[in-house]
């Protein structure tokens, strides 16, 4: 009566589902390094911005004029 009833069916199924949401896990980490990699980006020029010395204007030396 098993065979009957559908369940030999299910093995192909989870193993069917095993792929689809492997490849879903990997789009997923994918997506994430990706986002990562945009908020570390991100970071780093804002603080660059906040923190990067302001510029000197240029000294002249009474030598020089």
């Amino acid at each position: 009566m098993i065979g009957s009833s559908g369940m030999d069916k299910v093995p192909a199924f989870q193993a069917f589902v095993a792929v689809v949401s492997a490849d879903a896990q990997l789009n997923a980490v994918v997506i994430a390094l990706f986002a990562l990699a945009a908020v570390i980006a991100v970071t780093t020029i804002v603080y660059w911005r906040l923190t990067r010395p302001e510029k000197q204007p240029e000294r002249r030396d009474a030598a020089n004029e």
